[in-house]
């Protein structure tokens, strides 16, 4: 399957990113981690994997947009 993205449009379900982390996104990762580290540390259902999905959604969520759309 080749995918082909230009500046404005990207594959339903696909979002463009910067190709290294901007400051923004690292804090809103680090962050959603810390708030979720004592749930991961008393709910069984909760796991470490979780909190990692949790904290890459809130880090494509603090990505800049391309043509620094918000």
């Amino acid at each position: 399957m080749r995918l082909t993205v230009d500046d404005r449009h990207a594959p339903e379900g696909w979002q463009m990113v910067p190709r290294a982390p901007t400051l923004e996104m690292q804090k809103a990762y680090f962050e959603s981690i810390d708030e979720n580290m004592q749930r991961v540390q008393t709910d069984l259902r909760f796991g470490r994997f979780d909190n990692q999905r949790l904290g890459y959604q809130r880090m494509l969520a603090a990505a800049p947009k391309p043509g620094g759309e918000e």
